[in-house]
């Protein structure tokens, strides 16, 4: 097993330290991490449910991570058949959103963004396209074999 850098849990403290890239790269590391481990491994990084940093968090953009995490976790789930934690079905939007702050979805391009989606992005209400959770290396080169 590959030691991970992040885990489900950790996320949102991480996210909280935005750095302008609209959180993103915090769920692309999970994503890599997920990718560099095993079985054993992706369990372990998703066992733990993620819990708002703060109370108030509910009432700042940071109210839609959890959900955006469980949508991440969802997808990298059923995309590598490892079992969907129970912590996962709580997190829905009560609308739809993109993974980032600035993907709107009433935009054109939201129907397209849907239909490239992996599935469990529909329950979360959280769209995104699949290849945003793909392994990305340097320079966008994908992990191949």
């Amino acid at each position: 097993m590959a030691h991970t850098t992040i885990t489900a849990a950790e996320l949102p403290q991480w996210m909280a330290q935005d750095d302008g890239r609209g959180r993103i790269v915090e769920l692309r590391v999970l994503a890599k991490g997920w990718a560099s481990s095993d079985h054993q491994g992706r369990e372990a990084m998703i066992s733990r449910p993620p819990q708002r940093c703060r109370w108030r968090d509910r009432l700042t953009r940071r109210r839609r991570d959890l959900p955006r995490i469980a949508a991440v976790v969802h997808a990298l789930c059923d995309r590598d058949g490892v079992a969907v934690p129970a912590w996962v079905w709580h997190h829905r939007s009560r609308r739809d959103i993109g993974l980032v702050d600035r993907s709107p979805m009433a935009a054109r391009r939201s129907q397209v963004l849907r239909d490239g989606a992996p599935e469990a992005c529909a329950y979360h209400r959280v769209w995104f396209d699949a290849m945003t959770i793909e392994d990305h290396r340097v320079h966008g080169f994908t992990q191949v074999g």
